[in-house]
C-alpha cells in the first residue's frame, strides 16, 4: 500500500494549518497569559516581604539602671516645716564629775528637733528662768564632733560651790537634777512654747588609775570612737565594766550580719546612740543593741526589695527585646527566603512568558508564510493553460 502522505491533500493541509497550529497557538497563548500574571504575582509578593525586611523591630523600653527615684513628697514634712522647735533637751558634756569644776567649764548645750534647723546662736535658745536658772549662765560653745556652735551652759560660782560640796562627800556615783525654762528658735524665727529642760549631772568619786585602754591610743577608727562613747556612757568611772561595754560594742556589727568596715552601717550606728545617749544605761543597753539590728536588717531588706524589683523589671524588659528580635530575625529569614523564592519563580515565568511568546511569533510567521504559498500556487495555477 502506498504511504499516504496528509501534508500533501487539501485535507491533511487543513488539519495541520488550520487544526494544530489554531491548537497550538491558544495553547501557547494561555501559557503566556499565565505566566505573565505568575511574573506580576511574584513581583508583588517580593515587594510585599522586602516590605517586611525593611519594617523596624518592635521593642519595649528598657527601664534605666536601677537607681534612686523620686518619690511623691510628704506633706507631712511640709506641715512639720511649720512648726516650732520641739523635744527640746539638754546633752551633757561634763560626765561625769569627778573633780571640782571653774566658772569656765563647760556643762554641755541645748539641743531640740526642727525640720528647718535651729537659728544660729545666740538667738537658737533662750532661757526664762526655772528652779535652778541661778546655777548656769548661757555660753556659746562648738558641738563636739560637729563644728557648728550652740547655746550651751557653764557653771556660776554657785554650781562651782555645789559641785566642790558633792565631790567632797560622796563615796559612790550619784545624780543630781536641774531644772530650766527654756525656749527655742528655728531659723525662720518660729518660737518653741517655753519647756522645762531637765540638766542631770553625774557625780562620781575619782577613779583609781587605770592601765590605758585600746581605745585611747592614736589613730581610732569610727567604730572605735563609738565603741568608747557607749562605754564611758554605761561607766563612766572606767571600772573593768567598762572594757566589756566597750568590746560589746565593738562586737555590734558582726552582730547585726556586717563587718566593721561597714561604714553605711558605723554612721546609722552612731546616729542611733546619739539619738538615745541620755537615755541609755546599763539595763537597757541589749535592748538598744536589739533595736539597732532591727532597724538595720529593715533598712537593708527594704534596699534589697527595691533593687529587686528594679533588677526585675529591667531583666523582664531585656528578655522581652531578646524574644522581640529573635521573632524578628525569624520572620526576616523567612521573608528573605520567601523573596527569593518569589523572585525565582519570576524569572521562571518571565523565561516561560519568553519562550512561548517566540513560539507564539514562529507560529505567526509559519502561517503567514503558508498563506503566502497558498496565495502564490492559487496565482501559478490561474496562469496554466
Amino acid at each position: 500500500m502506498a504511504h499516504l502522505d496528509l501534508s500533501r491533500t487539501r485535507g491533511g493541509k487543513w488539519f495541520q494549518g488550520e487544526f494544530i497550529l489554531g491548537a497550538a497557538r491558544t495553547i501557547y497563548l494561555w501559557g503566556a497569559l499565565l505566566a505573565f500574571v505568575g511574573l506580576l504575582g511574584a513581583l508583588l509578593v517580593a515587594v510585599i516581604l522586602q516590605l517586611v525586611i525593611w519594617s523596624p523591630v518592635s521593642q519595649v523600653a528598657v527601664p534605666p539602671e536601677p537607681n534612686a527615684q523620686i518619690q511623691p513628697i510628704d506633706v507631712g514634712i511640709v506641715q512639720a516645716s511649720l512648726s516650732p522647735p520641739s523635744n527640746i533637751h539638754f546633752v551633757t558634756t561634763l560626765d561625769p564629775v569627778t573633780e571640782p569644776v571653774t566658772a569656765d567649764s563647760i556643762v554641755g548645750y541645748f539641743d531640740a528637733s526642727t525640720p528647718n534647723g535651729l537659728a544660729p546662736f545666740p538667738n537658737d535658745f533662750d532661757i526664762l528662768g526655772g528652779r535652778d536658772a541661778e546655777m548656769f549662765d548661757r555660753v556659746e560653745i562648738q558641738i563636739p564632733n560637729n563644728g557648728n556652735s550652740r547655746a550651751g551652759l557653764r557653771p556660776t560660782e554657785a554650781l562651782v560651790d555645789q559641785i566642790r560640796n558633792i565631790l567632797s562627800q560622796i563615796r559612790t556615783t550619784k545624780t543630781e537634777t536641774y531644772r530650766l525654762s527654756v525656749v527655742a528658735r528655728d531659723r525662720f524665727g518660729l518660737r518653741s512654747t517655753p519647756t522645762d529642760v531637765v540638766v542631770n549631772l553625774t557625780f562620781a568619786p575619782p577613779a583609781a588609775p587605770t592601765a590605758p585602754s585600746p581605745e585611747n591610743q592614736q589613730g581610732m577608727t569610727a567604730l572605735q570612737q563609738l565603741a568608747r562613747d557607749i562605754a564611758r556612757r554605761l561607766d563612766p568611772n572606767e571600772t573593768p565594766a567598762y572594757f566589756d561595754a566597750y568590746n560589746r560594742a565593738l562586737k555590734e556589727p558582726s552582730t547585726c550580719g556586717t563587718d566593721d568596715q561597714d561604714s553605711n552601717f558605723v554612721t546609722n550606728y552612731r546616729e542611733a546612740f546619739d539619738q538615745v545617749r541620755n537615755r541609755l544605761s546599763p539595763s537597757n543597753i541589749d535592748a538598744f543593741y536589739a533595736g539597732v539590728c532591727a532597724a538595720w536588717h529593715l533598712a537593708v531588706q527594704q534596699a534589697q526589695n527595691a533593687q529587686a524589683a528594679q533588677n526585675a523589671a529591667r531583666n523582664e524588659a531585656i528578655a522581652k527585646n531578646i524574644e522581640l528580635r529573635e521573632e524578628a530575625s525569624i520572620k526576616d529569614f523567612a521573608a528573605q527566603a520567601g523573596k527569593w523564592t518569589a523572585l525565582s519563580f519570576a524569572g521562571l515565568a518571565l523565561g516561560a512568558f519568553l519562550t512561548i511568546s517566540l513560539s507564539l511569533a514562529f507560529l505567526t510567521i509559519e502561517n503567514h508564510s503558508r498563506a503566502l504559498r497558498e496565495a502564490v500556487q492559487k496565482l501559478a495555477q490561474r496562469s496554466e493553460p
